[in-house]
C-alpha cells in the first residue's frame, strides 16, 4: 500500500470526525462573536458620554436624565447599581473608568461564576 492509499483510508475513516470537528469550531466561533457583539452594545448603551469608557460621568448623565418617575423605577435603580459595582471591581487600573476590555473581562467573570 502507498502513502496516497494510506492517506484516502485514514481520510474516509476520520472524514466525518473532522466535518464534526470544524462544523463545531465554526459555530463556537460564531457564538463567541455573537456574545461580543452583545457586550459591545451593552458597553455602548451604558457609556453615556460616548467616551468609550464607562465613569463617573455615565452615572452622573443617568442620574441628570432621570425624572422622578424613573428614580423609583426597580429597572433603573438595577442598572445604577449595575454601573457602580461594575466601576468598583472592573476598575482594574484605578484611572475609575473602565474600558471595553475591563467590561468585557468582568461580565465574562460574572457569567461564569453564575453557571
Amino acid at each position: 500500500m502507498n502513502e496516497k492509499e494510506i492517506s484516502i483510508i485514514i481520510w474516509n475513516k476520520y472524514k466525518n470526525r473532522l466535518f464534526k470537528i470544524f462544523f463545531i469550531e465554526t459555530n463556537i466561533i460564531k457564538i463567541m462573536a455573537a456574545w461580543d457583539q452583545s457586550l459591545r452594545e451593552m458597553f455602548r448603551q451604558h457609556d453615556k458620554d460616548m467616551s468609550g469608557f464607562i465613569g463617573k460621568e455615565d452615572i452622573l448623565v443617568m442620574l441628570l436624565n432621570a425624572d422622578k418617575v424613573k428614580e423609583n423605577d426597580p429597572i433603573f435603580k438595577t442598572n445604577l447599581r449595575f454601573l457602580i459595582n461594575i466601576i468598583k471591581e472592573a476598575d482594574k487600573d484605578g484611572d475609575q473608568k473602565i474600558s471595553f476590555e475591563e467590561f468585557k473581562e468582568y461580565i465574562n467573570k460574572a457569567s461564569e461564576q453564575s453557571t
